[in-house]
């Protein structure tokens, strides 16, 4: 993840790094389902996510909340794509000749590919690295809190709407993500990657919506009856409501 490498550091400084990690991740949550429109890996919105955090932890005048309606994420997505009077940023506008700049529909893929420029050389991105056991105590806990991250940053703007657009749902879905990947034995684990096109947070994700997911082949016990059409959004609210009550055991 982004930030100091802190394994080396006394105890606390890993108990602290855990506490921003957690932030970084309840920011991932709420972010990446509109970033991952622009940005479809980690990396880049990871970088975001990172900044987010920092500047709140630095806004000691006045601090709001960093998440939810009205909160600190949320302005700063604002800002970034308008200006302070909430105008298009021109330079960033298209440009016609004689022409007054025109927001199109690319305008906001490049606003945010000029600010994660801008930003990857203040928090460079390096994938969290898992040893065949993890370590114990606060180390291994802050490796777990920089893969539950990066697996918000990857399935977030798949689940999000289907659960209700609940961050504590979300992250339900996004802790299992990561538990279940961990249990997999060493060997198994070396060859998927927790993140990534296809990779195991997807195909998670995947194998809750479908029965077969290498066909697409809906879960018959939420199929409407034969002869009626299904409802997309009907079916992945309840595939999911009962993924969390039955499986991870929670509503």
């Amino acid at each position: 993840m982004c930030g100091d490498d802190v394994t080396l550091a006394g105890e606390g400084s890993v108990v602290r790094a855990c506490a921003v990690q957690r932030l970084r991740t309840q920011v991932a949550v709420e972010v990446s389902p509109r970033l991952w429109e622009y940005f479809d890996q980690v990396a880049p919105i990871a970088v975001v996510v990172a900044d987010i955090v920092d500047r709140w932890r630095c806004d000691r005048v006045g601090r709001v909340p960093l998440v939810g309606p009205g909160g600190f994420a949320a302005a700063y997505v604002a800002a970034v794509e308008r200006d302070a009077a909430g105008r298009p940023w021109a330079q960033l506008c298209r440009r016609d000749a004689q022409e007054p700049p025109v927001v199109d529909e690319s305008y906001l893929k490049r606003v945010w590919t000029h600010h994660v420029g801008w930003l990857q050389r203040l928090h460079p991105f390096t994938e969290t690295v898992v040893p065949d056991r993890l370590p114990d105590g606060p180390v291994g806990e802050l490796v777990v809190e920089r893969l539950r991250t990066e697996a918000a940053i990857d399935v977030a703007a798949a689940v999000h709407e289907w659960l209700g657009d609940d961050p504590a749902r979300v992250g339900v879905v996004v802790a299992d993500v990561v538990a279940r990947w961990l249990a997999l034995p060493a060997a198994e684990r070396a060859t998927v990657a927790l993140t990534g096109v296809e990779q195991f947070a997807q195909q998670y994700v995947a194998r809750v919506l479908y029965a077969d997911p290498a066909e697409d082949a809906y879960r018959p016990e939420f199929c409407p009856p034969e002869g009626q059409a299904l409802d997309w959004d009907a079916y992945a609210r309840a595939v999911w409501t009962h993924h969390l009550d039955q499986v991870v055991g929670v509503r």
